[in-house]
């Protein structure tokens, strides 16, 4: 992965986190490894991450901005 993917990952690791733990916040949770896969289509970007027992997707869409 490049390093700007790399650095979105760890900029949205807070996120990551707080859906984690709003989404099994009755469960316990245990890291086990994670596989990183990055889709790339057009103007939108995938991001999925999954273990054995959790998988996240994370859809990122550049912003546009329209000259007036």
């Amino acid at each position: 992965m490049s390093l700007e993917t790399w650095k979105g990952l760890y900029e949205q690791r807070l996120n990551i986190y707080n859906l984690l733990r709003n989404e099994y916040k009755d469960n316990f949770i245990t890291v086990e490894p994670i596989t990183a896969t990055i889709y790339a289509h057009t103007d939108l970007t995938l991001v999925r991450l999954e273990s054995p027992t959790v998988h996240v997707s994370r859809c990122i869409a550049p912003i546009r901005l329209r000259e007036q």
